[in-house]
């Protein structure tokens, strides 16, 4: 197929790539949505049961999107997906198909060709991501017009961030490039800026981070800094689930650990054991910190194991197998003996058993 006679193709095909994202929107609303209604109802039930339902719990159900709500997130974010494909694919997918070989040189075309590469390319990635993430949560029945305004904004950042990058690499001394990135040995990372700026897509706050920790009056001095507990800690958090609870205003550890539970269960797609065993590990990761690996050697994984484990009078053999003191343990062991938020989660986990 020539390209040069196929140029007629260029705006079908980027609206029709375009038109994923509106149209998730009609599936969640007239098959997906129905179902999490009444999955909403069987939970409401065992909480209401339980005693732990109260009326802004109803209020969150009664408060449920409607369709005008969606408009305003899918304009902007189509919107946006038009312009990087346009980028992509404009002069016969010059910068899709050839990458850094449709430019060599230092004058200032060249270096603005780049930077166009480098944010379409961020684009794609961005967007990759977003198909995957909104599928997800098509499937989770989690999909509120937020979704789309959060796939928007990463892809602007992930193209920013990109062409950020791009004016940094560029800048450094070619020495100073190996010697502050690990490149292929028969490469140097401007040659390879369009694998760099689709990964930037993909993962925009990796790039961002390293380049504010390469420049060190912008880092807090560590004595100054608190104890940063990322969600990484909690067993089975992916990268989905840490964007996911992102939106809900979770961010960290104490984050999790404070949340409400019912609201959780309400705003978010998942099950409301996975929940409970979620913010039961956090409450442990916000006692110990980095040694709660050494309490899951133990077998002790959340805090309610923990009290259970105290409860049944084993902390000095949690002690002697794990090395933390003994003392700490029993102190840890006695605020949570009788806190009303670990009894509500235990009370939760044994009424939610089925859900």
């Amino acid at each position: 197929m020539n390209l040069a006679t196929e140029s007629w193709m260029l705006l079908p095909g980027i609206l029709l790539l375009s038109a994923f994202l509106p149209l998730t929107v009609c599936s969640y609303r007239w098959y997906r949505l129905p179902k999490k209604q009444d999955e909403y109802k069987r939970v409401m039930e065992k909480l209401k049961n339980a005693g732990m339902e109260d009326a802004f719990t109803q209020t969150l159900l009664e408060s449920e999107y409607s369709s005008k709500d969606y408009i305003l997130p899918l304009v902007f974010v189509t919107i946006f997906s038009i312009l990087g494909f346009w980028v992509l694919f404009m002069n016969n997918a010059d910068i899709l198909l050839s990458g850094l070989e449709l430019v060599k040189g230092s004058n200032v075309n060249a270096y603005k060709i780049r930077s166009l590469i480098a944010i379409g390319m961020a684009f794609l990635g961005s967007y990759l991501w977003s198909v995957q993430y909104i599928f997800r949560r098509l499937i989770t029945i989690d999909l509120p017009p937020g979704a789309y305004y959060s796939v928007g904004i990463r892809m602007i950042v992930g193209s920013f961030v990109a062409l950020t990058f791009h004016n940094f690499v560029a800048a450094l001394p070619s020495g100073e490039i190996s010697a502050t990135v690990d490149v292929v040995p028969d490469g140097t990372l401007m040659d390879m800026l369009p694998v760099v700026a689709f990964l930037t897509g993909l993962f925009p706050q990796r790039v961002l981070k390293y380049i504010t920790e390469y420049f060190k009056f912008t880092a807090t001095k560590p004595d100054k800094r608190a104890a940063e507990l990322p969600l990484d800690m909690i067993e089975g958090m992916t990268s989905f689930h840490k964007v996911r609870l992102s939106e809900a205003g979770i961010d960290n550890v104490q984050n999790l650990a404070h949340a409400s539970l019912v609201e959780l269960i309400v705003n978010t797609p998942y099950r409301p054991r996975q929940l409970v065993d979620w913010m039961a590990q956090a409450r442990l990761c916000l006692s110990f910190k980095f040694e709660v690996q050494k309490l899951r050697k133990a077998g002790i994984r959340t805090m309610l194991g923990f009290k259970i484990a105290g409860d049944n009078g084993t902390l000095e053999d949690i002690a002697k197998s794990t090395g933390i003191d003994e003392v700490y343990l029993s102190s840890v062991y006695h605020i949570y003996k009788d806190n009303p938020a670990i009894d509500r989660l235990a009370k939760a986990e044994n009424c939610l058993h089925v859900v």
